[in-house]
């Protein structure tokens, strides 16, 4: 066993060194003049080294204080972030209560039989594994999830970001869906850098001369499985950076966001849509199904983004009410994001 020893005043055993300091102190508080009387000149000297003693120790500089100890990056993040969107919370995370709705939240629990909850947590637990299991296609070891929507072999970047973003809250109890998590942001960025106006994208490269006319003239094949520019899938991906970065306790989210791949994805994206605020003058989108020889109808610039699809595949016939709905996200969503410029690299 392994005795500390506690230091002394002095350089002999621990109780010649508190007797020496109990000496020192209780010969401070005594004058001069007093320990002449009591016991000569040799008594005031002594009297006096204690003193001067005691000064000098008083004078002599307080050790600082220890440094703190740099806290985890997952603890840096700015306080009052947005909140997640309502997928990337988790079960336990309450969405009702958290919108400030506990009351309803109670009265949905109450309403809702047991045996109905249970078979909802047996649908969800089959979901969430059957994703991962049958739709989730992961690359060396994390590098690269490419994440296939329902029955159709391709990946959506804005369905994608959703079927992803359910593992975020439960990263901590597995942290190896961290990997998994992590390789589909890493698609989705090398995916828009291919083409950014693209909606859906192959798992594997396609020779584009194997497809059909059509599909070339739709400006299928390669990475690209359908062209259908819809703004929302910008916004979607945006989202899904946003919920990783703001998700607790995952330990250094930051790391993912300065990757290059991730930074020139965003900023790539963040070009289209100023290009698509003025479509008609500066965009080389062009899809054979629209209006205007694939331009899309005339519009003028008025500051939102234009967009050729809305999510349901239909081309809007109005340029401007049919955007309007894209672009209240867009504007409250992205000024927060702008904290993502800002994340100091590790």
């Amino acid at each position: 066993m392994m005795v500390h020893r506690i230091p002394s005043g002095g350089g002999g055993p621990p109780a010649e060194g508190a007797a020496a300091a109990a000496a020192a102190a209780g010969a401070a508080a005594v004058t001069p003049a007093a320990a002449v009387a009591a016991g000569g000149p040799a008594g005031a000297a002594a009297a006096e080294a204690a003193v001067a003693a005691k000064a000098a120790a008083e004078a002599r500089p307080k050790p600082a204080a220890a440094a703190a100890a740099p806290s985890c990056p997952s603890r840096r993040r700015p306080q009052h972030l947005l909140p997640l969107e309502v997928w990337a919370r988790g079960p336990s995370a309450g969405p009702l209560a958290a919108a400030g709705g506990a009351a309803a939240a109670e009265a949905l629990q109450k309403a809702v039989p047991a045996a109905t909850k249970q078979q909802l947590r047996d649908l969800c637990a089959r979901c969430l594994y059957r994703t991962l299991t049958s739709y989730a296609r992961v690359h060396g070891m994390g590098a690269m999830t490419v994440v296939l929507t329902g029955d159709i072999p391709a990946m959506w970047t804005r369905d994608s970001a959703v079927q992803m973003a359910t593992y975020l809250p439960r990263i901590r109890k597995r942290p190896a869906l961290r990997r998994v998590v992590e390789g589909s942001i890493r698609a989705q960025a090398f995916f828009l850098l291919q083409d950014p106006w693209a909606n859906a994208y192959n798992p594997a490269y396609k020779l584009p001369s194997t497809g059909s006319k059509l599909d070339r003239q739709l400006g299928r094949g390669g990475w690209v499985w359908t062209r259908n520019f819809e703004l929302d899938s910008i916004g979607y991906y945006f989202n899904f950076l946003w919920n990783w970065y703001a998700t607790p306790e995952i330990w250094g989210p930051e790391q993912l966001l300065n990757e290059a791949v991730i930074h020139d994805a965003v900023v790539v994206c963040l070009k289209v849509m100023v290009i698509e605020q003025r479509h008609n003058e500066l965009s080389p989108y062009r899809y054979s199904e629209l209006a205007n020889n694939g331009i899309g109808p005339a519009n003028n610039y008025t500051g939102m983004v234009w967009s050729a699809f809305r999510p349901n595949d239909n081309p809007p016939t109005n340029p401007f009410h049919h955007r309007t709905p894209y672009h209240s996200p867009k504007n409250d969503d992205l000024a927060p994001r702008h904290g993502l410029q800002r994340v100091p690299p590790q």
